[in-house]
C-alpha cells in the first residue's frame, strides 16, 4: 500500500500569519516528485498562498525539496518584519541563503534533469 501525506498549517503570531505546507510522496521522492517542506509568511491583513499554490514572492522563510540522489534545494530568509523590528529594514531590504545540489526550478517544483 503506498501512502502519502500532505500537512497545512496556519499560525497568527504577532502582526504576520505563517504557513507550513509538508507534502510528502508516497514513493521514494524523484526529480519529477520530490519531498517539498515550506513555511511562508504575510502580513495578518492579507490571504496566504493556498495549500500547492505558489508562495508570494519574498515570502519565503524557508523552502526544502529532496528529489533523487544528489538533488537537494533549501532556502532560507527571516521574515521581512523581524528586518524591521531588529531597525535594520531600511538597510537590509531581502535577505536570503540558498543551498542547492543539482538544478532545482523554484516555478516548476521539480528538479531539472539532463539525459
Amino acid at each position: 500500500m503506498a501512502l502519502s501525506a500532505s500537512i497545512e498549517v496556519k499560525l497568527g503570531l504577532g502582526e504576520d500569519i505563517y504557513s507550513v505546507i509538508l507534502n510528502l510522496p508516497s514513493t521514494t521522492p524523484t526529480a519529477a516528485a520530490p519531498f517539498l517542506f515550506n513555511v511562508t509568511s504575510s502580513p495578518k491583513n492579507t490571504t496566504p498562498p493556498a495549500a500547492g499554490a505558489a508562495p508570494v514572492a519574498g515570502n519565503d522563510l524557508l523552502a526544502v525539496a529532496i528529489g533523487g540522489s544528489g538533488e537537494v534545494y533549501v532556502a532560507v530568509a527571516p521574515p521581512s518584519s523581524l528586518l524591521t523590528t531588529a531597525g535594520v529594514g531600511d538597510l537590509v531590504q531581502q535577505l536570503q541563503v540558498v543551498v542547492e545540489d543539482g538544478d532545482y526550478d523554484t516555478t516548476k517544483h521539480i528538479f531539472n534533469t539532463t539525459t
